[in-house]
């Protein structure tokens, strides 16, 4: 890693690698550190996020309007 050059290392078998990327961590004393999100991630994830709450919220509001007649019916008997 720290060397001159590159080296190449074929492997017999294939081998996961799994990359991590975060901006924020738990420190030891139970704070939390927070670092600059380099590649924009996380106001995309925000933004998915964001959309689905929409999306849940509209389709519960709308599952709300067809059960409430219902239940006023039956309530008014």
């Amino acid at each position: 890693m720290h060397g001159a050059e590159e080296q190449t290392v074929r492997l017999k078998a294939p081998l996961p690698v799994y990359l991590g990327y975060w901006t924020a961590r738990a420190e030891r004393d139970g704070r939390v550190g927070f670092w600059k999100d380099v590649y924009g991630i996380d106001s995309r994830q925000s933004a998915a996020l964001s959309e689905r709450v929409d999306r849940l919220r509209h389709g519960a509001l709308a599952a709300a309007a067809v059960v409430r007649p219902a239940v006023s019916t039956l309530t008014a008997r």
